[in-house]
């Protein structure tokens, strides 16, 4: 499992409140895009994720067990003209299924 939060001393996790836009790359394409704005910086997070070594053609044929990458990007941008600092944090955490 993996978070991301931003700004000097992010709020992490589930209970984390934040405005959130959310929406598919051209409104159907499974590349996930997410912006929010954090102490005057606009973060937009880009994922994907792409099955390895296999063109989408053969993925009917695929058992769900072959190996899988993915891909997030992140922008930060500052739309006004006083240089911020923008900050990014990753948390990673043992997946652990529920009791």
């Amino acid at each position: 499992m993996f978070d991301f939060g931003a700004g000097e001393r992010p709020a992490m996790g589930p209970g984390r409140e934040r405005s959130v836009e959310r929406r598919l790359e051209e409104g159907w394409l499974p590349v996930v895009r997410h912006a929010w704005e954090t102490a005057g910086i606009r973060y937009v997070e880009t994922a994907l994720a792409t099955v390895l070594g296999h063109e989408t053609a053969q993925w009917e044929s695929l058992k769900g067990t072959e190996p899988v990458v993915a891909a997030v990007r992140f922008e930060m941008h500052n739309p006004g003209n006083s240089p911020l600092a923008a900050w990014l944090w990753m948390e990673i955490s043992p997946s652990v299924p529920p009791d």
